[in-house]
């Protein structure tokens, strides 16, 4: 277990000595490249969450249109008069 915590940290160590030694540019580009894909990635998120609150809001304006169309065909047919008033308020 020692040797392998030693491996471990004996390449850490040339592998950061690499990325030092070779200039800001490597780390630069993986920084660029890492940004831009948690950046794509947040916005792919934003916009499915906009596509289901859209589909939502439509899905609750149908839903509201038809409590109000069959509140008042209840209310005018005098069958249930009182839940089709009731329906027609919370459409």
């Amino acid at each position: 277990m020692k040797r392998l915590f030693l491996f471990l940290l004996m390449i850490l160590v040339t592998t950061r000595a690499v990325a030092v030694s070779a200039g800001d540019g490597i780390l630069d580009d993986f920084n660029r490249r890492f940004s831009e894909a948690v950046r794509n990635m947040v916005n792919a998120i934003v916009a499915m969450i906009n596509a289901i609150k859209d589909a939502a809001l439509t899905i609750g304006r149908v839903l509201g249109g038809a409590l109000i169309a069959i509140g008042a065909v209840l209310w005018a047919s005098d069958l249930f008069s009182y839940k089709g008033k009731r329906l027609i308020i919370s459409g």
